[in-house]
């Protein structure tokens, strides 16, 4: 994904995501690489931790909630999610089977 895409879609600037961006970063979450169809563009992927985020638990449905502030749920703690509340570091993440990642990063492809 682009960081121009990424601000858009928080609805931050993109001054702000870069600051979020290079936080990731320094955590080993992401990683920045040139785009493959424009070298002057900045691509940001998933490390491997990155990937066991709320997107990758078993608990997590992504809009489960539709047209609502949070629109995803987290079974866990048995609540509304917004996109603001998804973690990263999440201590009870239990990884979910490759389909549910696969559907539920589709969301946010």
């Amino acid at each position: 994904m682009r960081l121009s895409w990424l601000a858009s879609q928080l609805s931050i600037s993109a001054a702000s995501a870069s600051v979020s961006v290079l936080a990731l970063v320094s955590k080993g979450l992401l990683y920045k690489a040139r785009a493959e169809d424009d070298g002057r563009a900045t691509a940001l992927f998933l490390t491997d931790e990155g990937v066991a985020a709320c997107l990758s638990c078993q608990y997590f449905e992504a809009n489960r909630h539709p047209g609502k502030p949070a629109p995803h749920h987290c079974g866990l703690v048995i609540a509304p999610l917004s996109v603001a509340l998804l973690r990263m570091d999440c201590p009870e993440q239990v990884p979910a089977d490759p389909a549910t990642r696969r559907r539920n990063w589709k969301v946010f492809a």
